[in-house]
């Protein structure tokens, strides 16, 4: 019988698998890397990647806000913020093998590449506008050409 991440969290302490989705790509590669995930000890910080859950789904996402009640979070790899509350949080991310090289959330360079990452949001989400836009336009053209 498969074990709950939060039952592998209350007797282990720490919760090490290899990841799944694409959700936090480029900081981690589907079945590639691996995370290290603890859990939490009081509220979580901007750019703390908490583990969460989603209905049935366990979600490894960014914080990108903290408010008083919930976090907003978001992937790397996403466009959609989300919302989450702290009975929501099973553990949050404090290291991970990318390939062989272990990387600590509290290395400069990966704190420097979160603070980064978030600030290309508003970018990204024009881009991705954008190309749906052009998609958009282009299946329209291609509809009145073969009328």
């Amino acid at each position: 019988m498969k074990r709950r991440i939060e039952d592998i969290l209350s007797t282990d302490g720490i919760y090490v698998s290899p990841t799944m989705g694409v959700s936090m790509r480029p900081m981690l590669r589907q079945g590639c890397d691996r995370i290290i995930v603890v859990p939490v000890t009081g509220r979580l910080k901007r750019y703390d990647v908490p583990l969460y859950r989603r209905g049935k789904d366990y979600v490894l996402h960014r914080i990108v806000k903290v408010r008083p009640d919930d976090y907003v979070v978001l992937g790397d790899n996403c466009l959609a913020k989300e919302y989450v509350r702290d009975e929501q949080i099973i553990g949050v991310l404090t290291a991970f093998y990318r390939g062989t090289h272990y990387v600590t959330v509290r290395n400069p360079f990966y704190r420097l590449y979160a603070a980064a990452w978030q600030l290309t949001h508003p970018l990204r989400l024009a881009a991705a506008r954008f190309r749906h836009l052009r998609s958009a336009l282009y299946r329209r053209l291609k509809g009145k050409n073969n009328q």
